[in-house]
């Protein structure tokens, strides 16, 4: 097994597949996510990483972050935060574990449709 994970959209990465535990990491996981949505025909261009969804509370420093996002339409074409989110049809968020699941769900889903 390789030391390096490779994301067949990013290249090569510097994360390693396994953590100190022995244990798949949340990048590991990520692109086993990203394998399956190419199998499944998202193109590579409409993928895109760590991007911001929404701002939320009434400053908006508070933002929704998503691990895996797919527009659309390529995500060159996306100018504004507007059309990113008229242009998104699926929102991943991946957890390492599955224990990790029910805090995703109850913290950071609840923001999520609380703005939608």
């Amino acid at each position: 097994m390789q030391n390096r994970l490779y994301c067949p959209i990013r290249g090569e990465l510097t994360i390693k597949q396994k953590d100190s535990l022995n244990e798949f990491t949340e990048e590991y996981q990520r692109i086993e996510c990203v394998k399956f949505l190419l199998k499944k025909g998202y193109p590579k261009e409409n993928i895109d990483f760590e991007r911001e969804i929404i701002k939320y509370d009434h400053s908006g420093r508070n933002s929704l972050r998503a691990d895996v996002v797919a527009y659309k339409v390529n995500k060159a074409y996306i100018n504004t935060n507007e059309d990113k989110i008229d242009n998104i049809i699926l929102v991943a968020e991946i957890k390492k574990k599955s224990k990790d699941k029910q805090n995703a769900i109850k913290y950071q889903s609840q923001h999520f449709f609380a703005e939608i």
